[in-house]
């Protein structure tokens, strides 16, 4: 093994020659998420002498830990390939437990937002507080295990998958919690621009697995308003959402005003006509 006492990783960042080999090799590798294990084996050093070179490295901000034993080189520039990368450091951090992208950032891959998702957002069955990295800002909900349900995979670089909700299941999370997807006129625009992908039987069967009547309310008035749906979809999220006669707010993240509206148990604090215009906008 020969290291370069040369070698730089880049401009702003001159590392000594065994630093540098170990950043140069991982990136030939594809390997900007590693574990201290691959360190080593490139290194051909033990678990201690390589986990004292990468804390020294995180010292530095040349890598990022991301959990205990788990790192990420830290990149130049937040690029393309860091963009999409950063769905599989949500994955890597969260393993070995259950995990799926939801909510933003979930309409982000499908399609369902123009507007750019930066942070991540993950449920999981498990807890998992908060974290930043490189600038990015990673969110964990939990999910009950019978709650897991409504997930594909999808590649996201050449080399990655990951796992994300399906589109019905992500319109169901978002009009479940409107908030974490910019609100209900978010998943409303979502809805109508994959008007024509959308299994309606599909996200009717989800609304009910969810269990989460406020779901159906505000997804059968967003069908009705848009002339969506056949009659008989209506007419059974109708059936279901009257099941319970609590009334909700239409969007949750805004203030507790407005009309109520009987025919979906809904206290609709979004004008209909300015939800059409943010819609056809």
């Amino acid at each position: 093994m020969r290291y370069d006492k040369h070698m730089k990783i880049s401009s702003r960042k001159t590392l000594g020659p065994i630093s540098a080999y170990l950043i140069t090799q991982l990136k030939k590798a594809n390997k900007s998420i590693f574990r201290i294990k691959d360190a080593g084996q490139i290194l051909d050093k033990d678990e201690k002498a390589s986990a004292d070179l990468l804390s020294k490295l995180v010292k530095r901000g040349i890598v990022s830990r991301l959990k205990a034993g788990l790192f990420m080189i830290v990149p130049l520039e937040a690029g393309k390939n860091y963009l999409e990368n950063r769905y599989v450091i949500a994955g890597e951090i969260i393993r070995p437990n259950h995990y799926y992208i939801s909510h933003a950032s979930a309409m982000a891959i499908h399609g369902l937002t123009t507007q750019p998702v930066l942070n991540v957002q993950i449920s999981s069955t498990v807890r998992r507080k908060d974290m930043v990295v490189s600038g990015i800002k990673f969110y964990f909900y939990r999910v009950k295990p019978g709650a897991y349900f409504g997930l594909e995979e999808k590649w996201v670089t050449k080399q990655e998958k990951i796992s994300v909700s399906d589109l019905e299941r992500t319109i169901v999370d978002c009009l479940a919690r409107p908030e974490l997807c910019g609100g209900v006129s978010e998943a409303a625009k979502g809805i109508w621009s994959a008007k024509e992908k959308i299994n309606y039987a599909k996200l009717l069967a989800y609304v009910k697995k969810s269990g989460i009547k406020a779901v159906a309310k505000r997804l059968g008035f967003i069908l009705q308003l848009f002339d969506l749906p056949d009659k008989q979809m209506l007419a059974e999220l109708k059936k279901y959402s009257q099941s319970s006669e609590a009334y909700v707010l239409f969007d949750p993240s805004l203030k507790k005003t407005g009309k109520y509206l009987r025919e979906w148990r809904l206290r609709l604090n979004f004008n209909p006509g300015e939800l059409k215009s943010a819609v056809w906008a």
